[in-house]
């Protein structure tokens, strides 16, 4: 079975309240959901979700959005160890020093576990992932 792995930009959208924003990601998830295909996510997805959510409509339905997600069937949260951050680390020296790309220290770990994971592909909104080379990369 397909195995993806979402950035916590998924989740912002699917949370968003722009229904243009909502649309582009509920395929995915209707297919999590449902069993179509498998997900992954780091555990530092949290980290950056509760931030901005708390941020923009308070801790309460930031701890709500959290245990939502932790709830989803199908999706595999995987924690980020020593391998792991290691290899965001290379991930962040390569693609940030060299101005390829600003992608963030988060993003670096979303996308090692991708890796790691063995995932066919990485889903996000975020275009700093934009010419990634080491998985396969929708940005939507």
């Amino acid at each position: 079975m397909e195995e993806i792995a979402l950035d916590t930009y998924v989740f912002l959208d699917l949370f968003s309240g722009d229904s243009r924003l909502e649309g582009k990601v509920k395929t995915y998830m209707e297919k999590v959901m449902e069993g179509k295909i498998k997900a992954v996510i780091s555990s530092t997805v949290f980290s950056e979700l509760f931030y901005h959510v708390a941020k923009k409509w308070g801790v309460e339905k930031a701890d709500e959005r959290v245990s939502f997600i932790t709830s989803y069937p199908n999706l595999r949260i995987e924690p980020a160890d020593n391998e792991i951050t290691v290899l965001a680390g290379r991930l962040r020296y390569k693609y940030y020093k060299n101005k390829l790309r600003e992608i963030s220290y988060l993003d670096c770990i979303h996308l090692a576990t991708a890796i790691l994971a063995k995932c066919k592909k990485f889903v996000t909104g975020d275009k700093d992932f934009k010419d990634v080379e080491e998985i396969e990369v929708e940005v939507y």
